[in-house]
């Protein structure tokens, strides 16, 4: 009997032993080849682990089901990296059942299953049923592990995939941002999990256009992943890809192809040609080849994208309607437009049947539209049209609180091409509800980011938050500190501006989510053609002036710009809409544009029948009878143009007929605003050394000319800038004129007059006007090529390539200014950090301070709208190089006429017909009021 019990005894233990051997072996080997990315072997494995933990052990009990739940969890998440999504469902619906059950519902292992069936769904597209089960396990995880803990971390970047896959782009940054921040000092950088969120991040930045920061979070994770798991593994291509992706829509082709074809290569390699991960690659090498016009090779790679998707994720997946958009868009280029608008239809209703509405979604049918427009499919393309308009007001409304100034900015470029197919539609079927919807595009999507940034700003600093107060001071005073460090040469910087610039934005987008008083303002960004309509007087016109690019028949054909206006009466039942001219008319008009001459015009000498006034006023005229004030907002080059100086009939100028007021936007004149009353204090910058500059600038200084030698305009030379004598007259001359009506007036000239004096108006309490009489500056295209340590002839950003000299000026033009003191160069960059809410005008009595970088619907990028983001209501700027005596004499009229009693406008308007009657247009007609 002993002997007989010893016996089952030993054979019992030897059979466990031996069992428990086989275990550790498959789980060993299943974690190699999953370390290794090699997850087909990694299934076999996994497999073998679930048989061996169903034999030997008793799931009813704790110990056994975790053990036994946690073998085909494994085998779930497995089959869901193969995309294998019905094994995948099956084994994580078996796990939560049995650890429900048997672990309860707040165990550590049930909120691992809901999480990880979760993102499941989410991988099929299946969003709202993931946040449910999302949302299930996230308090689990919370009450049980602790905020601290990996999975709950983890937890945040699988609800914020999801918040990005539906178009909740705020959400999703947000969950990605607080991921990052505790992986990072829980874990450490160098981790799996870090590494996967800083791809996610980049993924949702590149969706929004914002390339360079995409790119700045891949470049770091690539060395980091290759570190952590070597070359060849799926994660590893997943970030090399994503890299290649991002670079070639910045256009960098020759660096883009070589990541994808890696990526492609160890995807193929390790996950084998049926993996959605490998059909990803292809996809994307398609799309290379398509831009680079290689048709056969991308239509190679584009039906085997279709044959892998349609086979592991079925012709229901979102993923599988991209690959038919991507096929589309071949077609296109291939001018088959029926074939490719069949397969964007196939497309939008696959997207449709999920509910999804995003920025591809909102793609797919604005190239369908564009197909329908090109042949004609009117009654389909009007609807759509309306549809278009919708969902890009509505995405824009959705991200105005939560993308800082530059994220906007890119997502509004990357957002424009719906502008110009709507236009198209209106020029070619003059719909009347159309017209309405363009003019009401127009008032909502012009200057938005302007709008934006002075809304927020304005609402903070008139409430009654004391926190919100303080961290946009902060955020002000970073932001200076920054733009000011931009001006130095790069070897002269002592701050990483990359990290202050990451500051910076973080902390704008932090005002925006915390600003519950902004979150109201929208409402009133939905001014309507009517509001404006009612707005005017019975003798006044609105126009709205539009450029706006071809419908192409095929996508790599030149782009063509056209000009267009939408004008409003008062008793206008719906706007006119009226195309006028090509770009390239507008550009060989403008060569020999009347004001560019020093002498009086003379209409019976002008032969052009293609000038100014007969391309761009002519076909406005029908519609402009007994009218006496004409309102415009211009758009493109029409900024360039002095609309006083257009020639009219019999001598006559545009400005001898009519009062012409510029606006950024018509919507300004629904936007009811207190007439301008004569100013109450004025600071006057003139008479400036621009060699040498004085620290002290608590008082005021009048100073002699320090050379003879001096340039007739108010530009810049080539290497310095020289004293300009009737600068300081002008400023003397106003400055007695303000002091007669008993007005406030600081005086800053000679060696005081410096950036740190402007700087020092910068508050609540800014002066009512800030008057500049000095040289002027504006770079239009950056100098790549220029070995100089002139930081504001090579600058990207345009506002860094204009401003306003100061004092000591010269030494900062040549870069020998040191990092810790005034350059005397007031770049637009750093007036836009400038806090100018009490000022009604800036007055910019220097050359081409008018001018700028056109960027679309966000107009000129330079002075004017440096001031405007200072919060000025109305500047003054010149349109060309200005003569000096003739400047100083224009401005002394404006103020003595304004401080008659009358408003910035009319003493605008009748300063220019006094020097009309004494002066040709160039000396006098560059000047330009907008407000």
């Amino acid at each position: 009997m002993l002997k007989t019990f010893v016996l089952s005894f030993l054979v019992s233990f030897f059979l466990n032993n031996t069992c428990a051997q086989a275990k550790k072996e498959a789980e060993d080997s299943m974690m190699l080849y999953y370390g290794k990315g090699d997850y087909y072997k990694a299934v076999f494995y996994a497999k073998r682990v679930v048989e061996l933990n169903g034999k030997d052990i008793n799931i009813s009990i704790p110990s056994g089901a975790k053990d036994y739940t946690e073998a085909i969890n494994n085998l779930a998440s497995l089959y869901q990296l193969l995309g294998k999504y019905d094994s995948s469902f099956y084994f994580h619906k078996q796990s939560i059942a049995i650890r429900k059950k048997i672990l309860g519902e707040y165990s550590e292992e049930y909120a691992a299953s809901l999480n990880n069936l979760a993102t499941v769904y989410s991988s099929v597209a299946k969003y709202d049923t993931a946040l449910v089960l999302f949302n299930q396990m996230l308090p689990i995880r919370k009450k049980v592990l602790g905020e601290n803990h990996p999975d709950y971390i983890s937890s945040f970047g699988n609800i914020a995939m999801v918040y990005k896959d539906i178009g909740n782009y705020a959400e999703a940054e947000l969950l990605f941002l607080k991921e990052l921040e505790i992986q990072n000092k829980v874990l450490g950088k160098e981790n799996e999990d870090y590494i996967l969120t800083l791809n996610n991040l980049a993924v949702l930045y590149g969706e929004l256009g914002n390339y360079i920061n995409a790119e700045k979070l891949l470049s770091e994770a690539v060395p980091i992943r290759k570190k952590i798991s070597g070359e060849l593994h799926p994660e590893y291509a997943r970030v090399l890809n994503n890299l290649g992706v991002n670079l070639i829509k910045k256009g960098e082709y020759e660096a883009g192809l070589p990541l994808l074809l890696k990526a492609s290569e160890i995807r193929k390699k390790v996950l084998g040609e049926n993996n959605v991960d490998y059909a990803n690659s292809l996809d994307n090498l398609a799309k290379y080849y398509r831009l680079v016009h290689l048709y056969v090779q991308a239509k190679e790679m584009q039906l085997r994208t279709i044959e892998i998707r349609e086979k592991v994720i079925g012709k229901t997946h979102p993923d599988y309607a991209a690959s038919l958009n991507n096929f589309g868009l071949l077609y296109y280029e291939l001018d088959s437009l029926s074939l490719a608008r069949d397969l964007f239809e196939k497309a939008l209703l696959i997207y449709e049947d999920n509910k999804i509405v995003n920025s591809l979604y909102a793609d797919i049918l604005i190239q369908t539209s564009s197909i329908d427009f090109l042949l004609g499919n009117k009654n389909i393309l009007e609807k759509n049209a309306e549809r278009i308009l919708d969902l890009e007001k509505e995405m824009l409304t959705n991200k105005l609180d939560f993308l800082s100034e530059n994220e906007l900015l890119l997502y509004l470029k990357e957002r424009s091409s719906f502008l110009n197919l709507l236009n198209s539609i209106v020029c070619k079927y003059n719909n009347s509800n159309m017209k309405s919807s363009i003019f009401n595009s127009i008032l909502y999507f012009k200057n938005v980011s302007l709008q934006n940034v002075n809304t927020i700003r304005n609402q903070i600093l008139n409430s009654n938050n004391d926190l919100l107060i303080n961290l946009l001071q902060n955020f002000k005073e970073n932001k200076a500190f920054l733009n000011k460090t931009l001006s130095q040469p790069i070897a002269k910087r002592n701050i990483n501006t990359d990290s202050l610039s990451n500051i910076c934005n973080q902390q704008e987008k932090e005002l925006l989510r915390n600003s519950t008083e902004y979150r109201g303002m929208k409402e009133k960004l939905n001014i309507t053609w009517q509001d404006v309509r009612n707005g005017l007087n019975e003798n006044d016109v609105a126009v709205e002036f539009v450029r706006f690019k071809n419908i192409k028949r095929k996508i790599a054909e030149k782009d063509t710009f056209y000009y267009a206006a939408m004008l409003l009466r008062k008793q206008a039942t719906v706007p006119v809409f009226i195309k006028l001219f090509e770009e390239s008319k507008l550009k060989n008009a403008l060569k020999t544009f009347a004001y560019k001459a020093a002498s009086k015009y003379d209409a019976t000498k002008n032969n052009n029948k293609e000038d100014i006034y007969t391309l761009l006023w002519q076909p406005l005229e029908p519609y402009l009878k007994n009218t006496k004030t004409i309102y415009f907002a211009p758009d493109g080059l029409l900024h360039n143009i002095a609309f006083a100086a257009i020639p009219y009939k019999n001598n006559l100028l545009l400005s001898d007929k009519y009062n012409l007021v510029q606006l950024t936007s018509t919507r300004q004149i629904a936007i009811k605003e207190k007439e301008n009353i004569i100013p109450a204090s004025i600071a006057l910058f003139g008479g400036i050394n621009y060699n040498r500059q004085n620290v002290d600038t608590n008082t005021a200084a009048v100073a002699d000319p320090y050379s003879y030698v001096y340039l007739q305009n108010r530009s810049g030379a080539v290497d310095s800038f020289s004293y300009l004598p009737n600068t300081l007259r002008e400023v003397q001359n106003i400055k007695k004129s303000m002091e007669v009506k008993q007005k406030s007036v600081l005086l800053f000239s000679g060696d005081k007059a410096t950036e740190t004096a402007f700087k020092n108006l910068s508050n609540k309490t800014s002066p009512s006007v800030i008057h500049f009489a000095t040289h002027g500056f504006t770079i239009i295209d950056t100098a790549k090529n220029y070995t100089t340590t002139n930081t504001f002839k090579v600058s990207d950003n345009p506002l860094l390539r204009s401003g306003l000299v100061l004092a000591g000026g010269n030494k900062g033009w040549q870069g020998k200014a040191n990092a810790n003191e005034d350059d005397g160069i007031l770049t637009a960059l750093e007036i836009s950090a400038a806090q100018l809410q009490n000022t009604q005008l800036a007055v910019l009595s220097a050359c081409e301070t008018g001018t700028g970088e056109l960027r679309g619907s966000e107009g000129i990028f330079g002075l004017q709208r440096a001031f405007k983001l200072a919060g000025v209501n109305y500047i003054m700027a010149s349109l060309w190089q200005v003569p000096d005596k003739e400047t100083a004499e224009f401005m002394n009229t404006f103020y003595n006429t304004w401080l008659t009693g009358k408003t910035i406008r009319q003493a605008f308007l009748a300063t220019q017909q006094t020097m009309r009657k004494k002066y040709a247009p160039y000396y006098w007609a560059g000047f330009t009021l907008v407000q």
